[in-house]
């Protein structure tokens, strides 16, 4: 090939060279244009989109004119997946940052930013639905407008899976949770479930104007409120609660104490000296010149004869209330011992 000049913008080919470069940078646009409408054509043959009755399942973007603060979306059913997690953190409450690795099948690896609760109402059918508080909910911005089920999370609050033919079922109790949004792949089906993301903020407050709502989310919403207050202040602000409340397990986590250990002997009277010993340990500030920092002290109930022994260790505490009861069995409680 014969080269001219070197132009500004440049090597310029020779006359007899141009037609086949213009002759393959056609055939060039032909094969891209045609993988272009395949990879489309697939694309519309496999998406995961799904018409949920009377509305279409948004996977991204709310539609102009939807409520921002309750939108529905398609949750796929993931027997695989450790957690819930998807492409969007709006509703989440309880939020703290997190930074954990997420690996797909193709061995890629994404990553969770955000960890927190999201409230969604799953359809039941039949215009009816269930409300659930997603524990453990991760944003993964890579994962765009998906969002996962984790189906092996709920079988670890109690639900039963089972299935009805092609759709996956969750059964806990008398309520039954259908993936019965088919969805087919190349070798295959997924199968998905509508839920209503619900935003918790203040909007609660102003009136709810949506589906009759839980007692136990509405006293979680109040900050555990009593009972009877949370029913009065959903009166007062024209807010349907359904239900009644549960034992809450954040309340008697809160409101848990230790028993009380009871000061005075209880049941039957002693008759024999060393038939009933009390103990108790205790911790001095300093360590003393044999080196120990635990006192414990012994009283006999029937004769008030008390005695004091002092370890390195609590754990040294049985070994060394073992070899008292010892000695007073050998010698005698009357007797001198140490």
């Amino acid at each position: 090939m014969n080269i001219t000049k070197e132009s500004e913008i440049g090597l310029v080919l020779p006359e007899e060279n141009k037609e086949e470069a213009s002759k393959s940078e056609h055939e060039e646009k032909i094969s891209e244009t045609s993988e272009i409408q395949e990879r489309a054509h697939l694309k519309e043959k496999y998406s995961l989109s799904a018409v949920i009755p009377n509305k279409q399942a948004h996977l991204s973007n709310p539609e102009k004119g939807e409520d921002a603060k309750s939108r529905t979306v398609l949750w796929i059913g993931d027997s695989g997946a450790s957690m819930h997690m998807g492409g969007s953190c709006e509703g989440m409450c309880d939020l703290r940052p997190c930074d954990v690795d997420i690996l797909i099948g193709n061995g890629k690896k994404m990553k969770a930013v955000l960890q927190g609760k999201l409230n969604v109402e799953f359809e039941l059918g039949d215009g009816k639905y269930i409300f659930a508080d997603m524990e453990g909910y991760h944003y993964v911005p890579e994962m765009g407008n998906l969002f996962l089920f984790s189906i092996l999370k709920t079988l670890h609050k109690g639900w039963k899976l089972g299935n009805e033919g092609l759709v996956i079922t969750l059964t806990k109790g008398e309520r039954i949770l259908r993936f019965n949004h088919i969805i087919w792949t190349p070798s295959g089906h997924l199968g998905g479930v509508g839920g209503r993301i619900c935003e918790e903020d203040g909007a609660h407050a102003s009136g709810w104007s949506g589906s009759p709502m839980p007692l136990n989310w509405f006293h979680q919403i109040m900050g555990h409120a009593h009972d009877q207050t949370s029913i009065l202040m959903a009166k007062y602000y024209n807010i349907k609660v359904t239900g009644v409340l549960d034992p809450c397990e954040d309340c008697k986590l809160s409101k848990a104490r230790q028993k009380n250990v009871t000061k005075v002997s209880e049941g039957t009277a002693v008759v024999e000296p060393g038939e009933r010993l009390c103990l108790d340990i205790s911790s001095v500030r300093d360590i003393s010149f044999g080196g120990n920092k635990f006192w414990i002290l012994v009283l006999d109930d029937k004769t008030d004869m008390i005695w004091s022994i002092f370890v390195k260790y609590k754990s040294k505490l049985a070994r060394k209330v073992d070899e008292l009861i010892d000695a007073i069995e050998t010698q005698g409680a009357g007797g001198e011992v140490y």
